[in-house]
């Protein structure tokens, strides 16, 4: 026994021991690498299956691009093309193929991203989800892949979700205050369990750091009925104006802005200059005896210059939240005046 512990504490035995317990860990590492990449293989293909359409390119169209040698890159190049054309079923098929052919982990990342932009164009946002998340099984850390994720959750309404992914570019170091900032007023504003009064306090908690909360308070009022003179802090003009102006009441007339637009629509008697030359003009008018005066409004994107008909908080052109900028013009009264939202 004696002899068996003095050759346990010879040092050739515990190099020895060493060797063979790196020689194990190298064989598992390397039996675990290959089941991996086959079952990564595997998965792959189910996928491109799944996707695969022929309401795109043709099969003829289809055999051709396997059948020559053309690199993932210029693949890329030719669905980005299809795609800014508006044909998204081309481009899928385009970035299906050139998932087929690419062996590299980060080109497939890349093309599994660049196919979920294409269906989220196209307006398929359950498809452009499961794709991103396959995106993210092979780059955890995929920050557009999160970025589209974090929209899509916002725009199905699924905001626990979307909170998940926020943490997720937070620990990236993606600012995202403004973001969970709206996502929690919407929860808090759809919360069928919590009182008008008590959402409005708990949406307020933002509205020190966050103009667009003040907005969002002043539509909760009018969604729900409830008292204008309730509001203790209105949004200034600029934000709101598309709203405001529609009001058959006055409101906030310790405001400069607002008393000015409340003279210019003639429900307050005292005459108030505004930053807004539309409001001066239609003052102008009420006093040389004019009252057919109207504005309507267009909402444009501060970040991607995009005009759109419809007041929004994120751009449903480049996703950039609270870009928007209301301008007002001077048209002639209309029979039919809606409210802007």
């Amino acid at each position: 026994m004696e002899n068996f512990f003095i050759d346990y504490r010879d040092p050739i035995f515990g190099l020895i021991i060493l060797i063979s317990a790196a020689l194990i860990v190298a064989t598992a590492s390397y039996v675990w690498g290959v089941f991996s990449k086959r079952d990564e293989k595997d998965r792959i293909e189910r996928f491109i299956r799944k996707f695969d359409s022929s309401n795109g390119l043709s099969t003829k169209h289809k055999e051709l691009l396997r059948s020559i040698d053309i690199g993932s890159e210029s693949l890329g190049l030719l669905a980005t093309v299809f795609s800014k054309s508006g044909d998204f079923e081309k481009a899928i098929n385009v970035y299906l193929i050139a998932l087929e052919n690419v062996k590299d982990k980060k080109d497939k990342e890349f093309i599994l991203t660049n196919l979920g932009k294409v269906y989220f164009q196209a307006g398929f946002l359950k498809k452009s989800e499961e794709i991103f998340l396959e995106s993210l099984k092979l780059g955890p850390r995929n920050e557009t892949s999160l970025k589209y994720l974090s929209v899509i959750y916002e725009r199905l309404k699924l905001y626990q979700n979307e909170l998940e992914v926020l943490d997720a570019l937070k620990e990236q170091g993606v600012s995202t205050d403004e973001s969970l900032a709206f996502v929690k007023s919407q929860i808090i504003a759809n919360d069928a369990n919590l009182s008008f009064d008590k959402k409005i306090k708990e949406i307020m908690t933002f509205s020190k750091d966050f103009d667009f909360v003040l907005r969002l308070v002043l539509e909760l009022h009018l969604k729900h009925q409830e008292p204008l003179s309730k509001i203790r802090k209105f949004p200034n003009l600029a934000s709101c104006i598309d709203i405001i102006w529609h009001l058959k009441e006055p409101v906030n007339l310790r405001d400069r802005e607002f008393k000015a637009l409340f003279y210019a629509k003639n429900l307050n008697n005292e005459f108030e200059t505004s930053s807004f030359f539309e409001i001066n003009a239609i003052s102008a008018m009420r006093k040389s005896g004019f009252f057919e005066a109207d504005l309507n409004f267009k909402y444009v994107c501060k970040e991607c210059k995009n005009t759109l008909p419809t007041h929004f908080y994120r751009c449903p052109i480049c996703y950039s939240l609270q870009s928007v900028e209301i301008l007002p013009k001077i048209v002639r009264k209309d029979d039919e005046i809606n409210m802007p939202f």
